[in-house]
């Protein structure tokens, strides 16, 4: 359920909501509960070099229960090469991701394979998927498979829950306590019943957020007036679920999904503008109903003419208001509601007519409605709480049609394995009833067409030549239209624009991955990409001289990315004790320009795009009699300079962070019990050029370490997380591809 946008509050008794929701899925696990095996390394798991598709560019990522407290899914990401994270703050904040550059609506994101926002219609929200509510992340940097229909430039996450016949813990509780007034707790339980299995998670997340920050009041040229402050009206409260049954039959399963999540949460602003009343509640619900059906094929050659039937459903909802009544987000008080409803069908047929050969046709239908509301001068009422309803400023509606053909072609020279992967998709858009065309006052750009067409091919190739190295290659060609918020969008500092047009590109990569190779004690594994795109019309968000963003086009954009990655793991018995280090490095650089005509702008850097994205993490594991387990571990992220503006004036501060853990076991069905400190050296700003303009000018000034515009990051973050799992149910295979 969405709570209506002038419904009360839930701030009061969230941490006696926490403690309840945990002892109730107590008395659910307790019935379940065993002694635990297995090894633990805490936290997420993140194999920097795991490749379970030869033809694309994608990290395999293990999430779960036992990821720490302290760890979110924009944490997570930030390890994983090609990423560069966006956070509004700390943990509970409002995070996005771009992969190479990308714009956050360029990555689309998925939820068991059911796209969050399809063809790149909204920005997800990552502090709303809770790393231990999935068992793994799959981050597709540019080509993706053809089964997610998906031609986002940037790339697709895919976030999935346990799989059928998987090892997962049956039942698992964890909480975590710490700066800021942080209180997180989750639990889950996966009761199996004959051929019927559930899945049950929640998680929730509050956190006061008041941490001090460093303030320069915007006046460079000035250290005198430099303060440090205190973040005040920051809090966030979070709550997520996820209920899944899944039955069986034959060769055949359904399934029926419900993830709801809520938040309510304080509006800040910016250092620069602070708000002291300004808040934001959403809610968001996706129910899917998912079908499966295969047939093994011919008995004489197996695997010959083998198929699968994958029929879905589904309905998303999200329910968002922004209340401003000082107009400290914006120009002038606001309360404004968005209502935003997608359903959305389709179809997958795999066909293998010969082992050497995969064929398969994706259709998808969508249909998107979006209803602003003005709460603030509404005379229609709540009849139980009184509290303005507001009226529909008039919905919009986009429906959308995908087909995607593609073929999986293995090859088996003398001289390897050769897979060539061709994707033939088209997009159809219709836009009748977003208005009249060309512009009429109804809100559609004079440059839009009732009904839009795009051919969106791509394909890769890739050769192994032998067991664990792969050489792979891709080419494709991107398109996405401008979505329902960057066309009408009203909402606090958001603005906007029926003039916007659909943005094109290609894109071309290359690149090579080692699986893990085990000599003696010691483990190896690498990878590493080159990505070039051109972007036509890219679409961004520019801010004004009152920080309000407007969307705009740009005239064309140009991004080449160099990627790579390398996991180490040494291994060593020491007096009946086992040593473990392992160490997980990756690194990108990204090279974006404006290419616009525009001699202000043009060759300048794009803005937000950081140049250098360094992410390094070594632990150290300890396993002996009497100590199951224990870890010490150390990770530290690196994000160099960018800029704020297109004219490439205004400098944002580097990110040069250090952060601790360590987690230790007694024996396997105890707890295991974290101690994490985020930005150990407590790093709020730092030094950038006063004058990036002027290269004779060389003085430097210290600006606030800020990750979106304006929008300080946390100190020193000191969080203890307790963390229990019952044993892992039966099943050992990973997710089928």
């Amino acid at each position: 359920m969405v709570p209506s946008p002038a419904g009360p509050s839930l701030t009061t008794g969230m941490a006696g909501w926490s403690v309840s929701f945990l002892l109730l899925l107590a008395s659910i696990c307790s019935p379940l509960a065993r002694a635990a095996s297995g090894d633990e390394d805490g936290g997420a798991t993140v194999d920097v070099v795991a490749t379970p598709t030869p033809t694309a560019s994608v990290t395999d990522v293990a999430l779960g229960p036992s990821a720490a407290g302290t760890t979110d899914l924009a944490g997570v990401l930030q390890t994983v090469p090609g990423t560069t994270v966006r956070r509004l703050g700390g943990l509970g904040d409002f995070a996005a991701v771009r992969l190479r550059g990308s714009t956050f609506q360029q990555v689309e994101v998925f939820l068991d394979g059911v796209p969050l926002n399809p063809n790149g219609d909204d920005v997800v929200d990552l502090s709303t998927l809770p790393v231990a509510s999935f068992a793994d992340m799959l981050v597709y940097r540019g080509f993706a498979p053809a089964r997610y229909g998906s031609a986002a430039m940037g790339g697709v996450l895919d976030l999935r829950t346990t799989p059928a016949g998987a090892s997962r813990p049956l039942s698992a509780l964890g909480a975590s306590a710490g700066s800021w007034g942080t209180l997180h707790s989750w639990g889950s339980t996966q009761p199996v019943l004959g051929r019927t299995d559930a899945l049950l998670t929640l998680d929730q997340l509050h956190t006061d957020g008041d941490w001090p920050y460093f303030d320069d009041q915007g006046t460079e040229y000035n250290r005198f007036d430099d303060r440090t402050l205190t973040r005040e009206h920051n809090r966030v409260d979070r709550a997520n679920a996820i209920a899944r049954v899944r039955t069986t039959f034959g060769t055949g399963s359904l399934t029926l999904l419900d993830t709801p999540a809520w938040t309510d949460e304080e509006l800040t602003g910016t250092i620069s503008t602070p708000s002291t009343q300004a808040t934001f509640l959403s809610g968001r619900n996706l129910l899917v109903l998912d079908g499966d059906l295969a047939g093994t094929g011919s008995d004489v050659r197996p695997g010959d003419g083998a198929w699968r039937l994958h029929p879905r459903a589904w309905w998303l909802h999200r329910d968002e208001t922004v209340h401003d009544p000082l107009g400290e987000l914006a120009v002038g008080d606001s309360w404004t509601r968005g209502v935003w409803n997608t359903g959305g069908a389709q179809v997958e047929a795999v066909v293998v007519p010969k082992r050497w050969l995969t064929t398969s046709l994706l259709v998808r239908g969508l249909d998107d409605v979006y209803a602003p509301y003005d709460l603030l001068g509404s005379t229609v009422t709540d009849p139980v709480t009184g509290e303005p309803q507001g009226v529909a400023d008039g919905s919009r509606s986009r429906r959308s049609l995908t087909a995607a053909l593609s073929a999986d072609l293995e090859l088996r020279p003398s001289f390897g394995t050769i897979t060539v992967s061709p994707v033939a998709q088209v997009d159809v858009l219709d836009n009748h009833l977003l208005g009249q065309v060309p512009f009429s006052g109804l809100a559609v750009s004079p440059g839009t067409d009732a009904t839009e067409v795009y051919g969106v091919p791509r394909g890769a190739v890739s050769w192994c030549p032998y067991g664990p190295l792969t050489l792979r290659g891709s080419a494709g060609v991107y398109a996405r239209p401008p979505d329902l918020t960057e066309l009408f969008g009203d909402q606090g500092t958001i603005v906007g624009n029926t003039d916007l047009v659909a943005e094109r590109g290609y894109g071309v990569e290359a690149g090579a991955h080692l699986d893990p190779v085990v000599v003696g004690p010691l483990t190896v594994g690498a990878d590493g990409a080159y990505a070039r795109q051109r972007v036509h019309d890219l679409i961004t968000y520019e801010p004004n001289s009152q920080q309000t963003e407007h969307a705009v086009n740009l005239g064309e954009a140009y991004f080449r990315t160099v990627e790579g990655a390398a996991q180490v793991g040494l291994k060593a018995h020491v007096a009946g004790a086992l040593l473990a280090l392992s160490s997980n490095t990756s690194v990108t650089q990204i090279l974006a320009r404006n290419l616009d005509t525009n001699p202000t702008y043009s060759n300048n850097a794009l803005p937000n795009v950081p140049p250098w994205d360094v992410s390094q993490t070594t632990s150290l594991r300890f396993s002996a009699v009497g100590l199951d387990n224990l870890v010490l571990s150390h990770t530290w992220s690196y994000t160099s300079a960018t800029f704020e503006d297109r004219a490439n004036e205004i400098p944002t501060a580097p990110r040069d962070l250090h952060s601790v853990a360590l987690s230790v076991r007694i024996r396997p069905s105890f707890p295991t019990i974290e101690a994490s400190v985020l930005n150990i050296l407590d790093v709020r700003g730092m030094a950038v050029a006063r004058n990036p303009l002027d290269p004779s000018d060389t003085a430097r000034v210290v600006k606030p370490l800020t990750d979106f515009v304006g929008y300080p990051l946390p100190g020193r973050t000191v969080m203890i997380t307790a963390r229990w799992e019952a044993p892992s149910s039966p099943g050992s295979s990973p997710h089928p591809e």
